[in-house]
């Protein structure tokens, strides 16, 4: 009598690659709303010391691009994406064009601040200059 192993058919090799991509997004789901905890950030120097805000623009964008760029619950994405517009306007205030024009798309779809057309444009015109 011989044994066989069970094959994995497309069908259950899809079922498993679908619950190893969902696992790690439900872990993060149950998160409470308004803990909103920044990127990991450099140490300080010494013990007490804050870390200081960056300074120069591509810093900011970075930053700005973490937070988009972050994963969770709605309304974490939702506070994620308004920390993200902050930075973006300070870096793209500073002239960085792909802040400048992250901030369009921002306004274009209306992520973390209230969907504009004509702000989105302009802003979209300014990265393009």
């Amino acid at each position: 009598m011989t044994v066989m192993s069970k094959a994995y058919t497309p069908c259950n090799f899809r079922i498993l690659l679908f619950a190893i991509l969902l696992l790690p997004c439900a872990s993060r789901a149950g998160e409470k709303a308004g803990s909103l905890k920044p990127p990991a950030a450099p140490v300080a120097n010494h013990p007490g010391q804050a870390t200081p805000a960056p300074t120069s623009a591509a810093e900011q964008y970075r930053l700005g691009d973490k937070y988009f760029t972050s994963k969770g619950s709605p309304s974490y994405i939702a506070e994620a994406c308004i920390e993200a517009v902050k930075w973006y306007r300070q870096a793209a205030d500073q002239g960085h064009a792909k802040a400048q024009r992250r901030l369009g798309f921002c306004y274009y779809g209306g992520y973390g601040v209230p969907r504009d057309m004509d702000e989105s444009l302009k802003w979209y015109l300014k990265a393009a200059n």
